[in-house]
């Protein structure tokens, strides 16, 4: 009895881990793809305008909008449709629905904000302490932007509803057969990762358990969806306040949102935590880890992400 369960679980292991490979290694794939593509767009556009001699239209046209700004949405337009398509035929699982009340989906809102914030503010002052240098946002870089429009618009809009097909909708219903904590862990790092530097991975992987769970438990895209927006326009909107701000008390009411949202949202987790649970994992949570981190495609996939920035700080020193 004792080999079979061994056996099992070696399986079990073996069988999960594939599946993580495969899914890390699409991502992977579509991640070069993505850059080839954006790489020879920009050729062609910059030859093509030299060689008609429209160059001097493009540059005027670079003053409106610039090629910085479109790099983010064009990417997400090529790189998830390439993901879907490369996944689209692997086994999903299919269990029972727990329709979660607006009271309760505004319960999760508070505590992911609550996390994301208290995870950005942690991992910035770390960095801080380690290396005194400040660590710089790509979201609030592009919301002081000139093209800060596009920005929000990206985030509000394009990036909930792919974000949450792919990341919950497709990731995690893909791995579900293999243990609900697996699925909610693997989502949430590969959601992390996919923002590619250090002060989003590590408040975007505890925003993605919040929104994980959800979907985990009521399998409707549209509550993710919709709890995604929300936490996106929360956390752009004390950026916006300070950039627009006319005099400091603007600026203060923002520091001040994020700190009513904070408390309230670490009130909210440690008066309900005990009510969500997962099903008991057949695999341990070191073995999960295992499986996680431990595959061909998620070693690649962290290489991609990290071998950018890892350049940058070659280059600067």
């Amino acid at each position: 009895m004792e080999n079979k369960e061994q056996s099992q679980n070696s399986e079990l292991k073996t069988n999960s881990k594939k599946i993580c490979s495969k899914i890390s290694f699409s991502i992977s794939i579509a991640f070069v793809i993505t850059e080839v593509i954006l790489g020879i767009l920009l050729v062609t556009v910059l030859g093509i305008s030299y060689i008609l001699g429209f160059f001097n239209i493009f540059n005027q046209v670079q003053k409106i909008v610039s090629i910085n700004s479109l790099v983010g949405p064009l990417a997400t337009l090529i790189w998830y449709p390439i993901v879907f398509k490369m996944l689209k035929n692997l086994p999903r699982e299919n269990t029972t629905k727990e329709e979660f009340s607006k009271k309760s989906l505004f319960k999760f809102f508070w505590i992911a904000c609550s996390l994301m914030y208290m995870g950005s503010f942690l991992i910035t002052q770390v960095i801080y302490f380690l290396s005194k240098n400040n660590l710089a946002n790509p979201i609030a870089d592009a919301l002081w932007g000139d093209e800060w429009i596009i920005s929000v618009i990206y985030m509000i809009v394009l990036a909930p509803i792919l974000e949450e097909l792919l990341f919950r909708k497709l990731f995690i219903s893909v791995v579900l057969p293999y243990g609900e904590r697996l699925a909610l862990i693997f989502s949430s790092v590969c959601f992390s990762l996919m923002h590619g530097n250090l002060v989003q991975i590590f408040y975007t992987f505890m925003g993605g358990l919040v929104l994980g769970y959800v979907y985990i438990k009521s399998k409707n895209i549209k509550d993710t969806i919709l709890l995604h927006f929300c936490i996106n326009v929360v956390g752009i909107l004390p950026t916006l306040i300070t950039r627009f701000a006319g005099n400091k008390n603007l600026d203060i009411i923002g520091l001040f949102i994020v700190f009513v949202i904070t408390i309230v949202g670490l009130v909210l987790l440690f008066k309900n935590y005990r009510k969500w649970s997962l099903k008991k994992s057949e695999l341990s949570l070191k073995e999960e880890l295992r499986v996680i981190f431990l595959n061909p495609g998620t070693i690649l996939f962290i290489i991609l992400v990290f071998i950018g920035p890892l350049l940058n700080m070659v280059l600067q020193s």
